[in-house]
């Protein structure tokens, strides 16, 4: 028999009493930061959310914060804001309440708080979670947060956390730390990687397909990856659009300056000027640095896009030795477009630990699906792949049918556990396609490393790669005639 205790546990000047309890039984505290897990209605978000204050200085009645969190385990969870009203002692404000519990109103109430300090709490209304359904990761827990009436002093509150703990606490949550605020809220990036056959790969094509409504503010599509780059689309905003091809530079930096630092360079070898039309060309950094293509075209949810990327190596290695090549064009429905086309110069030997360069294949096939807009991280979005092709250098055809599903570091971490990834069932009109799926706080996900094998369409593309590649130069000594603007 464990010995009984009796204890005072205090954090954040909450106390809780339990008496004649076992110390396992003992729950703990968490504290969720408001910025890194809350969602913004009704005013601009930048104003609404920083790290130190949470909900910043809330000023607009139409605001609404959106907290999310998951819990792992059923009963009763207790809650409790901490932080201050604007008013102080004897003017307080009215909040209003809304705690859901998957999706559904657990609770609604109306409170008046007068606190002054940030470190006083509201204990609000406890909510019961039901069992964990078979195959999820938890219950979802919503908490929106509305301020009422008439603003007294210069802001309604400041909350900077929200306190979970009780029955429901003990097997654990899933937040988002103060530390991750930025990935953490756009969500888990998630990716799918198809099998490579034996030999040298030079093409990859594979067909995208967004359904309607999943094309969120702030997606990206990523339909053929690389080892050193990817292509696919985006959602940019309500207005933009763009078809996107990327490459990093072979020296590793998040900073686009540096990346002419030794012998890595990114030089834009396409294309024959009328190609040019249309296409931005520019440098990125803070995920790695690299040179950046993209078209801004107006593709739809509800429709199937095709793309082809190239890597080989560079066919005058005498000139440029360790280079490689890299080609993407995107089929609109109606045609081939062509995007653009890099060479990438490999570090030389002194600074790449000794290793000599060498010039690349296809490699490191992947597709993935991410958000890169913090602001609808709180929304789901799915998007599916089909028919992908490996050509080799000899120009055989292998069709991909076995992928392996991951996932990043925010999911790693088990900061977020809304992501999924497999074969689309049957029957329906995408069955057999591999998807991809993440954001919105869904619980029922898939483990990373999962396997998938999808049913073989034998739908060989029909690809006249000899004019694909005459839609931008195929002559690599022309890249000779670019000026210096043109060389990253």
């Amino acid at each position: 028999m464990k010995k009984k205790i009796n204890l005072l546990f205090a954090t954040c000047l909450v106390a809780f009493s339990f008496l004649a309890t076992t110390v396992d039984d003992l729950p703990r505290l968490f504290d969720i930061p408001v910025h890194a897990n809350a969602y913004v209605q009704g005013t601009r978000e930048r104003r609404a959310l920083n790290a130190n204050d949470g909900t910043g200085r809330w000023t607009e009645a139409a605001t609404v914060y959106s907290i999310y969190f998951n819990v792992k385990g059923d009963g009763e969870l207790r809650l409790a804001l901490r932080g201050c009203s604007g008013g102080g002692a004897g003017q307080p404000n009215a909040l209003r309440v809304t705690v859901s519990v998957n999706e559904a109103v657990a609770s609604v109430r109306e409170y008046r708080y007068d606190k002054e300090n940030d470190a006083d709490t509201l204990t609000l209304t406890p909510a019961r979670l039901p069992a964990v359904a078979a195959g999820n990761a938890g219950n979802t827990v919503r908490v929106d947060l509305q301020a009422t009436g008439e603003r007294q002093g210069a802001y309604y509150f400041r909350f900077p956390s929200l306190l979970a703990w009780g029955e429901a606490t003990r097997a654990g949550l899933n937040f988002v730390p103060s530390t991750n605020a930025h990935f953490g809220r756009r969500g888990p990036s998630v990716h799918l990687r198809p099998e490579m056959p034996a030999g040298d790969m030079e093409y990859f094509y594979s067909e995208v397909f967004v359904p309607e409504g999943q094309d969120v503010i702030g997606s990206y599509f990523m339909c053929n990856g690389f080892g050193e780059g990817y292509a696919g689309i985006q959602v940019n905003s309500e207005r933009e659009r763009r078809v996107l091809f990327s490459v990093w530079s072979a020296y590793r930096t998040d900073n686009p300056s540096l990346m002419g630092k030794y012998a890595p360079r990114l030089t834009r070898v396409n294309n024959k000027p009328g190609q040019r039309e249309n296409i931005t060309y520019t440098k990125f950094g803070g995920e790695g640095s690299g040179g950046q293509s993209f078209a801004r075209y107006p593709w739809q949810a509800g429709k199937v896009y095709k793309m082809l990327t190239r890597v080989r190596p560079h066919p005058r290695q005498d000139k440029f030795p360790g280079s490689s090549l890299y080609k993407t064009w995107f089929h609109d429905g109606q045609e081939w477009i062509f995007i653009a086309e890099w060479r990438r110069v490999e570090l030389d030997a002194a600074d790449n630990n000794g290793k000599e360069p060498s010039a690349r294949w296809y490699s490191g096939p992947y597709h993935f699906l991410e958000n890169f807009n913090p602001a609808t991280g709180n929304t789901t979005r799915l998007g599916t792949w089909d028919n992908q092709w490996f050509v080799s250098r000899e120009g055989k055809y292998f069709e991909a049918t076995r992928f392996t599903f991951t996932f990043d570091a925010t999911a790693e971490a088990g900061d977020r556990v809304d992501y999924a990834g497999g074969v689309m069932p049957s029957p329906g009109p995408l069955s057999g396609a591999m998807f991809l799926k993440m954001g919105g706080y869904f619980t029922k996900n898939v483990p990373t490393r999962t396997r998938f094998t999808r049913p073989a369409r034998g739908k060989r593309p029909e690809l006249d790669l000899e004019a694909l590649n005459a839609m931008g130069t195929d002559d690599p000594a022309e890249d000779a005639m670019l000026d210096e603007g043109e060389r990253y």
